[in-house]
Formats: C-alpha cells, sequence, structure tokens
C-alpha cells in the first residue's frame, strides 16, 4: 500500500484566499520579496496592492531621517551616498506600492515627505495618488510643502 501525501503550497491557494487573508499580514518589504519569487505571487501582489485601503509610508520615512541624522554626525561621503541610495529606494518602494501610482481604492494614506536634505516622493505623483482616490477618509503628508499651484493644476505626467 502507497502512501501519498498531500502537499499544499501557496502557489496552490485561491488567488482570492492570498489576496484577501495571507498577503493583508505582510509588511511592505515582504510584499516586495513576495512578488519577486514567481509570476504567481506577484499576480497575487499586485492584485492587492490595486485594492489594498491603507499605505503608510511614515516607518521608511522615519528610518531614511534617523539615517539623514547620523550622516550629518559623520563626515564620510559613502554616509551621504548610501543616503542618497535609501531616498531612491523609498521612491522606487511607493511607485511598487501605488502601482506606479495607479491605485484607487486607497481609504488612508499616510507619507512624510521632506527628509531634510531630500523628498521623499514627487509631490506630482503624490497629487496623482490623491486625485485618483477621491474617497479617502484620511491623508497625513508630514513636512510637506503644498502650493496652490500645484493642488489646482492637472497632475504632470509621471
Amino acid at each position: 500500500m502507497a502512501i501519498t501525501h498531500d502537499t499544499t503550497t501557496l502557489t496552490s491557494l485561491p488567488p482570492e484566499l492570498m489576496t484577501h487573508s495571507i498577503l493583508p499580514q505582510l509588511d511592505q518589504v515582504s510584499l516586495a520579496q513576495l512578488a519577486q519569487t514567481c509570476i504567481f505571487m506577484r499576480s497575487a501582489v499586485h492584485d492587492f496592492l490595486l485594492t489594498s485601503k491603507t499605505l503608510d509610508m511614515s516607518d521608511m520615512s522615519r528610518w531614511i531621517e534617523d539615517r539623514l541624522v547620523d550622516s550629518r554626525d559623520s563626515t564620510s561621503s559613502s554616509d551621504f551616498k548610501s543616503l542618497r541610495a535609501d531616498t531612491k529606494k523609498a521612491k522606487k518602494e511607493f511607485m511598487f506600492l501605488t502601482r506606479n501610482a495607479s491605485v484607487t481604492h486607497l481609504r488612508r494614506l499616510k507619507l512624510r515627505g521632506n527628509t531634510g536634505l531630500v523628498s521623499m516622493v514627487n509631490l506630482n505623483t503624490i497629487k496623482k495618488v490623491i486625485m485618483q482616490n477621491r474617497n479617502m477618509k484620511e491623508l497625513c503628508l508630514v513636512n510637506m510643502q503644498l502650493t496652490n499651484y500645484l493642488l489646482d493644476h492637472e497632475v504632470a505626467e509621471v
């Protein structure tokens, strides 16, 4: 008598289960890493991001700000290069998490904009995300200077 073992892997689960039950438990870094594992996971993460209702980038911003303070105390140019790379990474993360600013279901957005020397995310990109999510209930933009021109004019291509 042969014994068979049924193995269930994440890729054998229904996509709806992934999107509604498992992916909401992951942090942003884990989502990005999971999306890089295979086509099924990339598709599941992308679907999840398109329907995500919350985006909070404040932890990433705080981390960059802490590194900025540390680099100001240091005279090493490598610290500033590293900070620039971290900022580029944060901008890419924002674009990944907003599906290149195409999400339309956000109810909550939290960003810390200016980390002293660098801007985390382009203001036109933020405006585009806001304009596409008119039913947003909570918008928290910290350390950002918004002008009437930016708020009143059409969004430039990002």
